[in-house]
C-alpha cells in the first residue's frame, strides 16, 4: 500500500533520527540541516515531499521517533 510522507520544515530540527532509524532508506540529511524525504524533491508549503516516499512500508518508525513531531505518514 502506497504511504504519503510529509515533513514540517517549520518545525524539523534536523536531529536525523528518521534517516538513522528508517528501515526502507526513505529520509536524507539536507544541505540546510533539515531532514528531507528523498529522491526528487518538492514543497507542498511548509510541508516537504519526495519521491522516496514510495519506498515507504509504513511501520511509522519514523513518526515515534520524531522529538518535534514533524513527520506525518498518511495513505494515498
Amino acid at each position: 500500500m502506497p504511504f504519503l510522507v510529509r515533513i514540517n520544515h517549520e518545525t524539523c530540527n534536523g536531529n536525523g533520527e528518521c534517516f538513522n532509524s528508517c528501515p526502507a532508506g526513505v529520509f536524507e540529511a539536507s544541505h540546510d540541516g533539515k531532514c528531507w524525504v528523498g529522491g526528487e524533491k518538492s514543497m507542498e508549503g511548509n510541508l516537504q515531499k519526495g519521491s522516496n516516499e514510495d519506498l515507504c512500508v509504513g511501520c511509522l518508525v519514523c513518526v515515534e521517533v520524531c522529538p518535534t513531531k514533524s513527520i506525518t505518514v498518511t495513505e494515498k
